[in-house]
């Protein structure tokens, strides 16, 4: 089957599976929600499109059985911003846009940015990582001293890295600068999208 039919093949299932979606009153109004929003870069992971969402954000939970409004009150937001929950994650629309796709401070909670993939629909958290597959892995230190960031795991036997990138950075452009680097093979961000709940 030539690439052309398998792309409208594509197209049409999934412009059948967001209709069915689209039934659920729920879900109807979340969609609806989420393409009302600002958006802002976009960038390819593993062959599915992201696009930052600029005015949406998650905090982690605080401890556990803690109530919903007492969370989004750390970060100075109001029940009726809550958007939904992403794993130990809350996400919800901030008053204000950010057009940079960065970790904040608000207290002691770190405020990630939140991006959209354009294909399913589907929300994600930025953990403020990079996931990257130096060439070489002696290079490790120097290619984190040389981009300013901190080298949190490391898999040598993997040839995998992960980076944290710093408060106020923007992790997108992070990852694209990383990218452009001749001793990397592969650079992206770390995206929580399908976090897997415990039953």
């Amino acid at each position: 089957m030539n690439s052309w039919i398998l792309g409208v093949c594509l197209m049409f299932m999934n412009a059948a599976f967001l209709q069915e979606k689209a039934k659920n009153p729920e879900e109807s109004k979340r969609i609806e929600f989420l393409n009302a929003q600002v958006r802002g870069k976009q960038f390819t992971v593993e062959k599915e499109t992201y696009q930052h969402l600029s005015q949406v954000f998650a905090v982690r939970q605080i401890g556990t059985g803690k109530q919903l409004q007492e969370t989004l009150s750390i970060v100075g937001a109001s029940l009726d911003s809550f958007v939904e929950t992403k794993g130990q994650f809350l996400v919800y629309r901030g008053s204000q846009i950010n057009p940079v796709a960065s970790l904040a401070l608000a207290g002691n909670s770190v405020v990630y940015p939140m991006v959209l993939n354009t294909r399913t629909g589907a929300t994600g958290v930025l953990l403020g990582t990079l996931v990257v597959t130096p060439k070489r892995m002696a290079d490790v230190a120097a290619i984190a001293s040389d981009h300013g960031l901190e080298v949190e795991r490391e898999f040598s036997h993997l040839k995998v890295v992960f980076y944290r990138v710093k408060n106020n950075a923007d992790v997108i452009d992070a990852a694209t600068a990383l990218s452009g680097d001749a001793r990397v093979e592969k650079a992206y961000p770390e995206i929580l999208e399908n976090p897997v709940v415990p039953n």
